[in-house]
């Protein structure tokens, strides 16, 4: 049985995080350019960034993302 997860980005950041930081490092990790990335952080809106994913891809997603200082979760 193949369980497949997505990674949902939430459109906000940990408290410490700076807003200036966390656009550049999203953008590197996900390849698209800064003002997407903002967009996706200051929304304030739940999106989806990756549908079925295994579950070992989606957990290194996670972990980067969530470096990168965003809050993100694996449903």
């Amino acid at each position: 049985m193949n369980d497949l997860y997505d990674l949902i980005l939430f459109g906000k950041l940990k408290d410490d995080s700076d807003p200036a930081d966390v656009k550049v490092r999203l953008a590197k990790v996900l390849k698209i350019d800064e003002p997407k990335a903002e967009a996706l952080i200051s929304s304030g809106r739940n999106t989806r960034l990756f549908r079925a994913l295994p579950k070992d891809q989606a957990d290194r997603y996670y972990k980067v993302i969530a470096a990168a200082g965003a809050l993100c979760n694996i449903a």
